[in-house]
């Protein structure tokens, strides 16, 4: 009873945590203010000879003061990549002191603010992401460990997630699913690392996704096996572990409990894994399109200072944070961690019982939402 007494109020504080680390990003978004650069000319001069930029933490300006230039063999894409407006210098209101004192205190996890950090899961935010900072930061990983590639991370995080598999599948017990908690929250934590690695070794600060490389490519087909084979594990592990649970129920409590839960089949479950998969590959293709749609709209260089205000006031408004949040709890790695924590609590026949049409009708109304807001966006910026 002290056991289960203690795994609720962790959960409990992890929520509390989490929820208010969230309301100091909404304060962060709400406290911004716009320096529109006018030097236009620098900038365009800069995309067409396919130079690197090297932004100041938390900005996405094209200022000279504020921006260092590093030739380099790049596209003219990577000067673009999922910035906020790139003509655009996002700075704190100095008049409000509950937002300078609620920020500060917290300010490490909103460090290179992007479009991509905005819609990003709660635990990579505010657990992992910083987490991986400080140990970048205190191991100098860039200098010191110069040998290891953000793609052999990545293939160590896939490694992770084999072995969580592996500990959900191979027997009915507590500890081998907290050791598989464990080893997939180190995977979690392997894949911020790998972003870190890839984005400080080509001088970007600001929280992005290196499109069009090869890193991304293989960071994304190490995302997907991984999680594969996490769902793979706990597939075979409903199959051979909870259905003898089942079996060895009393006939007489057996035939109590059927009356409000019907016995598991087999089909039951590849529909349930199957639904669990289908929503999940539909979490990860939304944000990543819609990542991509919001960076086009509020992450292209703006042409004017009203042009500019705009973006920011389309940033600021409570209905593109509502969308956000919805976003940062419906893609691939949440919906992973919420799978995780079944395991670890475990309930992941309850958790995939729960999900398997709610999360689907979840998905359609927040696709729906967003792409009718997107296309709100578009026309209020031309007009």
């Amino acid at each position: 009873m002290f056991r289960g007494a203690v795994r609720i109020a962790s959960v409990g504080f992890l929520v509390v945590w989490l929820f208010w680390m969230d309301v100091c990003l909404y304060y962060h978004i709400r406290t911004l203010k716009c320096n529109y650069n006018n030097d236009t000319n620098t900038v365009s001069h800069l995309y067409k000879a396919g130079s690197r930029l090297t932004f100041g933490p938390g900005t996405g300006t094209g200022n000279k003061d504020k921006t260092s230039i590093t030739s380099g063999r790049l596209k003219p894409i990577y000067a673009t990549i999922n910035e906020l407006p790139s003509l655009v210098s996002y700075h704190h209101h100095d008049d409000d002191k509950r937002a300078r004192w609620l920020l500060g205190m917290f300010s490490f996890a909103f460090r290179g603010m992007s479009v991509k950090l905005i819609m990003s899961d709660p635990v990579d935010n505010y657990l992992m992401g910083p987490l991986t900072d400080a140990f970048g930061d205190l191991c100098n990983f860039r200098v010191n460990f110069q040998f290891v590639s953000a793609n052999m991370i990545s293939f160590a995080g896939l490694l992770s997630a084999l072995v969580a598999a592996k500990l959900v599948a191979r027997q009915n017990s507590p500890t081998s699913h907290k050791l598989a908690f464990i080893f997939f929250q180190l995977r979690t934590w392997l894949d911020c690392l790998d972003g870190v690695v890839a984005r400080s070794r080509l001088g970007i600060t600001n929280h992005v996704s290196l499109q069009n490389t090869f890193g991304y490519l293989v960071d994304g087909v190490c995302d997907t096996l991984g999680f594969a084979a996490f769902i793979w594990g706990i597939y075979i592990y409903l199959k051979h572990w909870h259905f003898i649970s089942y079996l060895q129920i009393p006939k007489q409590e057996e035939s109590s409990r059927t009356e409000t839960a019907p016995r598991p089949s087999h089909r039951r479950l590849l529909v349930l894994i199957a639904l669990f998969s289908i929503q999940l590959a539909l979490c990860a293709a939304g944000w990543n399109k819609y990542i991509l749609e919001y960076n086009k709209l509020l992450g292209s260089p703006s042409t004017s200072h009203f042009e500019a205000e705009s973006k920011l006031k389309i940033l600021k408004s409570n209905i593109m944070f509502i969308i956000v949040w919805f976003w940062r709890l419906t893609n691939g790695h949440s919906w992973m961690q919420f799978l995780a924590i079944s395991v670890l609590m475990g309930k992941i026949w309850h958790f995939l019982e729960f999900i398997k049409f709610i999360g689907l009708v979840e998905i359609i109304i927040l696709v729906t939402v967003t792409q009718l807001h997107t296309i709100d966006v578009k026309n209020f910026l031309t007009i």
